[in-house]
């Protein structure tokens, strides 16, 4: 993919030059901290910290336009390892045609599909040092990535706007190493999520609404489906809905006081089967709860404060004490995060984020985190 998409690029950079606008941007994150118990094992996303020192991401994004209608996208992100080697990886890799008719846009490679208000969000656009658990568990350690394409449209109608997105393609395998909910015995939220490689179908209805330029609306309801992990082609299917209130004080322009109210509910159904071909099986359902507050005073300040709800569930086939088909923990993480803007120059920024967790897990024990983080953004 990645040696296709360069070349793509080489090629329609020497054909059409003279049309060709490139931009380029870049990104650093890093983070120190420490936890109550392996950082690790607290980490539920790729790029989350799992270590006292974690480079989460180094992200080079590469832009291409030309006939004002078409469009390439190549984001590579380099990290370290568990096993502080630096490790590579592309990220998205897609050719975008916008301006279709009906204001149609299309999206044809590998790219993160939108579902959800956070799936499609990379590492820098974060408000928190890490992911929900929400996107985590019920999406994969790298949320949704896809190898297919995604066709949307929007239209607007007064102080609304109504947007369609559909998408389908291959799940993008990914091993980075982190824990998985779920014990020994059973099969956790690895097997749960959508196989790597098999084909998901994903859809999201937007509705964006304009009350006045201080106070925004917006609703998405998405939902997912496709094969889980479990033996004979099982199913996951996954319904969600997202909504967001905004208020800016200056409205439309630069400078003023802002808040944002967010609150997510997630619900998946798990078709299951045991490992053995003889045993039975059967399907289960649970939810994933989300509520959060951003609140920017000026621009170079924001308090942001987070609590996701993760519901266990043990259900299925007991073939010995504690063996379920389907066994997921329950969990609880609340978050608190104070973050600094700064502006270095025209093309550069930077961030520094202080934040601290409390994860309340399946076993009753409650585990402390803090973490200081350091962003950087270039652009040309």
């Amino acid at each position: 993919m990645k040696k296709i998409v360069v070349s793509c690029l080489l090629a329609l950079s020497v054909s059409q030059a003279n049309e060709l606008e490139l931009d380029v941007q870049a990104f650093l994150n890093v983070a120190l901290g420490s936890s109550s118990v392996s950082e690790e094992e607290l980490a539920t996303h790729a790029h989350d910290p799992n270590q006292n020192f974690s480079l989460q991401g180094f992200e080079l994004d590469f832009n291409a336009r030309w006939n004002e209608q078409l469009r390439l996208n190549f984001r590579t992100n380099s990290f370290l390892s568990l096993e502080d080697e630096l490790e590579s990886e592309v990220e998205e890799a897609f050719i975008e045609w916008v301006g279709l008719p009906l204001g149609a846009e299309l999206k044809a490679g590998r790219f993160l599909p939108l579902l959800g208000n956070i799936n499609h969000v990379h590492v820098h656009g974060w408000d928190f040092v890490n992911q929900t658990l929400i996107n985590t568990q019920f999406l994969g350690e790298e949320g949704l990535l896809l190898d297919g394409a995604q066709l949307s449209t929007k239209t607007q109608l007064g102080g609304s706007s109504f947007g369609l997105s559909l998408a389908y393609g291959s799940v993008v395998e990914h091993d980075h190493g982190h824990e998985e909910e779920g014990d020994d015995h059973g099969h956790g939220a690895e097997n749960a999520n959508f196989n790597a490689n098999s084909g998901v179908f994903s859809a999201q209805l937007a509705w964006d609404y304009a009350y006045s330029d201080a106070h925004q609306y917006q609703w998405l309801v998405s939902g997912a489906f496709g094969e889980n992990g479990y033996r004979d082609d099982r199913d996951s299917w996954l319904l969600a809905s997202d909504i967001k209130y905004s208020y800016d004080s200056n409205g439309y322009e630069d400078g003023g006081k802002k808040i944002e109210l967010l609150g997510s509910w997630y619900y998946r159904e798990v078709e299951w089967a045991h490992e053995e071909d003889d045993d039975p099986f059967g399907s289960s359902g649970h939810i994933g709860l989300g509520a959060g507050i951003n609140y920017s005073w000026n621009p170079a300040w924001k308090a942001s404060a987070r609590v996701d709800y993760i519901e266990g569930l043990s259900e299925g086939y007991v073939a010995a004490e504690d063996e379920f088909g389907v066994e997921i923990d329950e969990r609880t993480r609340y978050s608190l995060a104070l973050t600094r803007y700064l502006n270095f120059s025209n093309d550069q920024a930077g961030l520094i984020r202080l934040q601290g967790d409390v994860d309340e897990l399946a076993s009753g024990e409650q585990e402390q985190s803090v973490w200081l983080q350091f962003g950087w953004s270039w652009a040309n």
